[in-house]
């Protein structure tokens, strides 16, 4: 099996993703700045198949030197969301932007690279979007993840435009829509 390298891995998706490689058999490295805390991995942090970094993705000689170990990138670190991106700027531009060219600078051709874009780098769409839907960001986060999206492109890699994620996460997030909505009922009905 391949060594996989996951930035982000303590986030909303990087919880659920990273227990499902390793009982695949793959070798991980979770790589994160742990903003959040180390509580949402702990339920798998002792896999002997994981090995665990704090680091930041703007950090370029730290990430640099793991992308090299890795067969496999999987780039989940961002800033994320609307809110977020509007409350620090500069940190959603260098952490969006700047850290994936962090990430393509270090890669090799024989490594592959799959990173987590989003639907919001298609702006305000009529009727039904899909992957040829032309692409016109509206917000700071849309335009950081399409030119994320872009360098990742030009390094033969992959992007995933997620659309609105939900449920439940050992990351739990509650800014989402569908969660906040939920969790909304809930405490209304207590």
């Amino acid at each position: 099996m391949g060594k996989i390298l996951v930035t982000g891995g303590a986030g909303y998706v990087g919880t659920l993703l990273i227990p499902k490689l390793l009982g695949n058999g793959y070798k991980v490295t979770l790589f994160d700045r742990f903003m959040w805390g180390f509580k949402p991995i702990l339920h798998f942090a002792s896999n002997d198949n994981l090995k665990i970094i704090k680091g930041d993705v703007r950090d370029k000689n730290l990430i640099a030197e793991e992308v090299k170990k890795h067969d496999i990138i999987l780039h989940l670190a961002a800033i994320v969301g609307y809110p977020a991106c509007a409350a620090d700027p500069n940190r959603a531009e260098t952490t969006n932007v700047s850290g994936t060219r962090n990430i393509c600078d270090a890669i090799s051709n024989n490594q592959k690279l799959i990173f987590a874009s989003t639907g919001s780098t298609y702006g305000k769409v009529n009727g039904i979007c899909a992957e040829k839907t032309p692409i016109n960001p509206l917000s700071l986060y849309g335009k950081t993840k399409w030119e994320a999206e872009k360098i990742v492109l030009e390094k033969g890699g992959v992007g995933l435009r997620f659309a609105t994620v939900f449920g439940i996460s050992p990351r739990l997030r509650l800014d989402l829509l569908i969660n906040d909505f939920v969790y909304q009922a809930y405490i209304i009905n207590k």
